[in-house]
């Protein structure tokens, strides 16, 4: 009997040492081969792979080096997590018959990246590089968005980030869960989930996608103290006591949904000011059980948010209904006397010099950029690259140059060392 339960072990580490071998061995070889696929634009490396008495496959301190800027992209940890090595093995089997396994989460520990590097910067500097960020500088003196030097001076410089990403799909019930989860120490955490009921139609797939169900989504943002130093700052900026700006930023906030032609509903603007005053944790969740082909055939915005009937909730309270009126022009609000003061910085005019009317053709000097705001200018870099574009602002040693692309606009952020020459263009 003893010799049997020993044969038996020894099966068992065997089996188990050659599969941690083949799921380690398989993740190192697709590692390789993504190094191969990102030669021509970067350097991926990594660390050590293995896997946890847990059943967690790990893939340690990965950094992708683009070449052609200095930035650079560091992950602690990539981890794909399961409750027990038997189940990583079911998996690492049922993907390798091109089979979807029926639950998988992927954690990334650790995500760096330098606000200061040049595509991180182009996003954080960009006026374009989305709504959240026009909407939360709303107020906070001439400011559109924050771009690096605001997050600079609030304190984020090197932000680190912990990500997730899961879903999990039962067949029986053909249901499938997705959920994710952000977090950014010092500053916000952001969680969603999507619930659908799936309606698998192999004869007719756009039928079958048209036919699946929302039946719950879910967002929440949870402060960790962002929105803090978003308010302190934009105290100090404007030269406002904190109670004062915040009604300068939500007088502020509803006018920029105003010129995007949505009208706010009490009950929201409520609830965004419970939250602002009081920046704990504010969810916006949707019960709705329609399908995709009922949104489809709603019509209108109006009618897509009746059917959703989305509800928020601020800090655990009671939820409110989330109401918007979608209106055909712009809407312009009177501000309040107190509001709309700004501060000494919002209005002050620049100061105009005469350089600022220079002749088209003129070769500019980096230290007399910001004399020449809203001026078309072409940029030669060092590397002959050659940019055309409007000086938007010059701040950190960097020329912001606002050019259009894909019939849209982008703000890029060029630094004074790669400059080889600036030229005026014509008006």
């Amino acid at each position: 009997m003893r010799k049997t339960l020993l044969v038996f072990l020894l099966v068992l580490v065997v089996l188990g040492g050659g599969s941690y071998y083949l799921v380690t061995s398989r993740v190192v070889d697709q590692l390789q081969q993504a190094q191969q696929q990102l030669a021509p634009v970067g350097t991926l490396q990594y660390g050590a792979v293995h896997i946890t008495p847990g059943g967690t496959l790990q893939v340690n301190q990965l950094a992708f080096y683009p070449h052609a800027s200095n930035d650079v992209l560091r992950v602690e940890r990539v981890s794909l997590v399961t409750d027990s090595i038997f189940t990583l093995m079911q998996i690492a089997a049922v993907m390798q018959s091109d089979r979807t396994p029926e639950t998988l989460r992927f954690e990334f520990k650790g995500v760096e990246m330098d606000f200061r590097g040049d595509w991180l910067a182009n996003l954080t500097e960009s006026p374009s590089a989305g709504p959240s960020r026009h909407l939360y500088a709303a107020g906070c003196a001439e400011r559109d968005y924050f771009n690096f030097a605001d997050l600079d001076l609030m304190g984020y410089q090197n932000p680190r980030s912990d990500m997730a990403l899961e879903y999990r799909w039962s067949v029986n019930t053909s249901r499938l869960l997705i959920l994710g989860e952000l977090t950014t120490e010092g500053m916000y955490r952001l969680e969603f989930n999507v619930d659908l009921a799936i309606q698998d139609d192999a004869a007719d797939p756009m039928a079958g996608m048209l036919a699946t169900q929302l039946r719950r989504a879910e967002f929440s943002y949870t402060n960790l103290g962002f929105t803090n130093s978003v308010i302190s700052y934009c105290a100090r900026e404007t030269g406002l006591t904190q109670e004062a700006y915040l009604e300068q930023h939500i007088e502020a906030w509803q006018e920029m949904w105003g010129s995007a032609h949505v009208e706010l509903g009490d009950e929201l603007v409520d609830g965004y000011r419970e939250f602002m005053q009081q920046p704990e944790r504010l969810t916006i969740e949707a019960y709705p059980g329609v399908s995709m082909m009922q949104l489809a055939m709603a019509g209108s915005p109006e009618a897509i948010l009746e059917q959703l009937a989305p509800q928020m909730t601020v800090n655990q309270g009671t939820p409110r209904r989330v109401e918007l009126a979608f209106v055909e022009r712009p809407i312009e609000r009177a501000r309040s006397s107190e509001s709309a003061q700004s501060s000494p910085r919002a209005t002050e005019s620049p100061a105009t010099t005469p350089s600022r009317s220079a002749s088209p053709g003129r070769v500019l000097a980096v230290t007399e950029l910001d004399n020449f705001l809203e001026r078309g200018v072409v940029v030669r870099l060092n590397d002959g690259r050659r940019y055309e574009g409007v000086i938007v602002s010059v701040e950190n040693e960097r020329l912001h140059l606002r050019r259009i692309l894909f019939n849209g606009q982008m703000v890029m952020p060029v630094r004074f060392d790669d400059i080889g020459e600036v030229r005026l263009r014509g008006s």
